[in-house]
């Protein structure tokens, strides 16, 4: 079959292909290639365990920036018996129980007190703890 005149500038010559490799010479150079791989490996770990505080802090600073230009907006989070639900953002005038004592998050606690002859399901606020994205770190 005669060879077109594209095949001819893109196909490498033979003789540039180099010498033929046996299947235990390419399980030579795999072999090679791999020791070499776990060492830079290796390296790269011993690397990182020295310089660890160092990359945690790196890597943890745009987090510490995320909300630096925003005010808190406030939130509410309601606890049933161990339960914690939320917290759901919520604007004072959506949530009038929301109190004005400068806390980003506030907690209610679900209880129940009896009426007359009939329980009637209560909010009482807990007192302000300062609550960050992480909880309690």
């Amino acid at each position: 079959m005669p060879i077109s005149k594209f095949e001819e500038s893109v196909l490498p010559e033979e003789d540039s292909l180099g010498p033929k490799k046996t299947f235990w010479e390419h399980v030579e150079d795999l072999r090679k290639v791999l020791i070499w791989c776990v060492v830079v490996v290796c390296v790269a770990l011993v690397v990182c365990l020295m310089l660890d505080d160092k990359l945690v802090r790196i890597l943890e600073y745009p987090l510490s920036c995320m909300d630096m230009f925003e005010k808190p907006k406030p939130s509410v989070s309601f606890q049933i018996g161990t339960t914690k639900l939320g917290p759901f953002e919520v604007p004072p005038e959506q949530f009038a129980a929301i109190p004005n004592v400068g806390s980003s998050n506030v907690t209610f606690k679900l209880g129940a007190t009896k009426v007359g002859e009939e329980y009637v399901l209560t909010l009482k606020p807990e007192a302000a703890a300062q609550t960050s994205f992480w909880g309690p770190f």
